[in-house]
Formats: C-alpha cells, structure tokens, sequence
C-alpha cells in the first residue's frame, strides 16, 4: 500500500521560524521591562518609610534621617538622604550596563520620583508620576454619609497607598465607618496633618497589609477590630485625644488597648513585640 506522508514545505517552515521570531521580539523586552518594574517596585516600597520622616522632619517634627542608610535588600544597593530631604536610590540588576538610579524629591504636591541613570524611559510609568499616598475620593466606590459625617462605602480603587483627607465631598471628615477598607490589599494609609476625624468604626481598615499607622490627634474612638488581622502591622502612633480603644482594635488582640491604659500608656508611639505584646516607644 502506498502512504500518503509529506513533510514540511520550506514556505512552512519559514512561516514558522517568522512566527517565532515575532513572539520573541513581542516576549523579550516586555520580560525585560517587567524585570525592571519589579526592582523599581522593590524601591519604591523601601523609601516610603524615609518619605515619612523626611516629610516630619520638613514640617519640624523631628530630626532628618541620616544620610547614608543601610539596607538588606535584593535589589536596592544603597539609599541616602541629603539635608533638603530628597532621597536617592540606586539598585542593583543583573547583566545592567549601569545601575540603575531613581531620586525622590519632595515638593507641595507630596513627592515625585525621577530617573537619573540606567532605565529605558518607556518602562517606569510609575516613576514619572508623583509618588506618594493617593487622595481618596468618590470615584473609589465611596460616600460621604451628612447624617453621621462620615465615610461610607467600600473602596474599590487600585491605589494601595492611600491618604485619608480632611474633607470628603466638601464637608468635614469626622468618621470612617465600618468596613470601609477591610480586605483592600492596602499597604499604607495616613491622614491630612488638619484632619478633623474623631472615630473610626468596627473592621474599617480589617486585613490589610499595614506595616506602621499613624493616627490623627484630632480621634477620640477606635472601635472593635479597626485595624486587626493586619499580621504586619508593629507600629502605632496615636495622639492624647483617644478616649475609647475597643477589643481587638489592633493586631495582638486587647493587648494594644491595655498598654494604651497602662501606667506609661497614653499618647506616644507603640511598638509590638515578638510575644505580641505592645510596647510604648516614644512619647
């Protein structure tokens, strides 16, 4: 019997080759280009919390960071601070022809972050724009309640760095409510230095991934489980105004609300410790 077998033409296999050609041009760059937003995303995330003393330190709260820190990171070599507050990073990248370099500066607007060596200009989008917690507003899923002058809602916007402002919808900011931003995936949150927020109800900031709060002086009342189930979170600043910390308002249980109510408790900064327990830092 004879059998009907043919091979690959060589128009085939040149379409073939043409294809896989095309796909790695298409693959290449962009597993490159992601390569690059990963070190930059590494680096972004270790300068917040030197954005946050620079930006006390500028409003005379505290002294300037030194300028040279030490780091233990995979991709961010050396991070240093000048007297005017902007921050300079260069990382480290396998196979780079220069290190690549970012520099925060800060400014009225919050911070902008720029490239000063050693990345394509088309890869990090997030660079060029001002880097800093994103303002909140109703295009996030959220409401602003006039009869218990809060917020309400949940938060449905991309931003894991949040700013909570003074003022929602033109009217004054007293109460977030429950719920609010539970499970969002937030990594940061702070608060307009004229905030005129008073209470935060039960759940509203419930699972995230909160590593360090700071609390408005002008809030009186935390409720039950505000900020729990936030297995990261080890440093909590609050003011002299709080008059009621519900249960498990903070990882650890109760533990947070009797170190506020201890003998060295009150205003001041609190850090856990490795059994859980919370411990006054500073005052």
């Amino acid at each position: 019997m004879a059998k009907n077998a043919r091979g690959f033409t060589l128009i085939e296999l040149m379409v073939v080759v043409a294809v896989i050609g095309v796909l790695a041009a298409i693959a290449v760059p962009q597993y490159r280009d992601y390569m690059v937003r990963s070190k930059v995303t590494e680096a972004l995330s270790l300068v917040r919390p030197y954005q946050l003393d620079v930006t006390e330190a500028l409003a005379g709260l505290s002294a300037m960071p030194e300028s040279q820190v030490a780091l233990d990171a995979q991709y961010v070599a050396s991070l240093s601070v000048n007297d005017e507050g902007t921050i300079d990073v260069t990382t480290r990248m396998t196979g780079a022809r220069v290190d690549p370099a970012l520099r925060f500066t800060p400014d009225s607007q919050g911070w902008v972050c720029s490239l000063t060596q050693g990345l394509p200009r088309h890869v990090p989008s997030e660079c060029r724009a001002t880097v800093g917690p994103y303002t909140i507003s109703e295009l996030d899923g959220l409401n602003y309640d006039n009869l218990n002058l809060g917020l309400q809602g949940n938060y449905t916007g991309e931003r894991k760095e949040i700013a909570i402002p003074a003022t929602f919808s033109g009217q004054a900011l007293e109460q977030i409510h429950q719920d609010v931003f539970a499970n969002a995936g937030l990594t940061s949150v702070s608060f307009d230095s004229a905030s005129n927020l008073t209470r935060i109800h039960a759940r509203a900031f419930q699972s995230n991934e909160l590593t360090e709060v700071r609390l408005p002086d002008s809030l009186t009342r935390i409720d039950w489980g505000a900020f729990s189930n936030n297995s990261n979170l080890n440093r909590v600043t609050i003011g002299a105004n709080v008059t009621t910390i519900e249960g498990n308002a903070f990882p650890g249980g109760d533990r947070f609300s009797d170190a506020y109510r201890a003998n060295n408790g009150g205003a001041g900064t609190y850090e856990r410790q490795q059994d859980g327990t919370w411990v006054k830092v500073t005052s």
